[in-house]
């Protein structure tokens, strides 16, 4: 069983106020059930474990998103809460595995009650009525419950910044734009 419920505000005709609930389940996967080989797109040798039980997720999210009357600045921002009972997920084993095709390291589909949380972002400013400036960002805190850990293998912070111009419309090609943008994706670091 699953359900969502949520609700949208508008204090003003250009700020919106958002909030979302839902809860949802996933049946596990076969292959996070029944793996025992090698994943050739990969490159790895991954275990399933056959007595998992479907994850259980409570997923809450919270927004804002403000637009200028002129249309100028535009900010949206996103925040979520996720809890999830049986949580999913390949850990590393720490140790490779010898076939006949060479030596992979093996990694093993475990479950563990898990908080994932974070923020989403973004940003963008109409300088010109052809130059566009912007910027987004995501950031994610995942903690294993069980382990008092943190999750292995989950997106670290990443940023980017760019800018768009507007080219001019011809007679066989209209809404073209040609844009440059910097990412900077952090280092994520998994110490407990």
């Amino acid at each position: 069983m699953s359900a969502t419920t949520g609700v949208i505000y508008y204090p003003k005709t250009n700020l919106q106020l958002n909030a979302n609930f839902g809860t949802a389940w996933r049946a596990p996967h076969v292959s996070e059930l029944f793996s025992n080989g090698v994943h050739h797109g990969s490159a790895s040798f991954e275990v399933g474990d056959a007595t998992m039980i479907p994850e259980k997720a409570y997923n809450t999210i919270a927004g804002l998103t403000y637009n200028t009357k002129n249309q100028k600045l535009l900010l949206q921002t996103n925040i979520y809460c996720n809890l999830i009972n049986n949580f999913i997920y390949l850990q590393p084993q720490n140790t490779t595995i010898l076939t006949v095709r060479g030596a992979f390291p093996v990694f093993a589909y475990k479950q563990t009650n898990a908080l994932l949380t974070g923020i989403d972002w973004q940003m963008s400013y109409q300088l010109t009525q052809t130059l566009k400036v912007n910027h987004k960002g995501s950031y994610l805190y995942a903690y294993d419950r069980k382990q008092h850990q943190f999750l292995v293998m989950m997106p670290p912070t990443r940023l980017e910044t760019g800018a768009e111009y507007q080219l001019h419309d011809t007679k066989h090609f209209t809404d073209n734009y040609v844009s440059v943008s910097v990412q900077t994706v952090f280092e994520q670091k998994c110490t407990t």
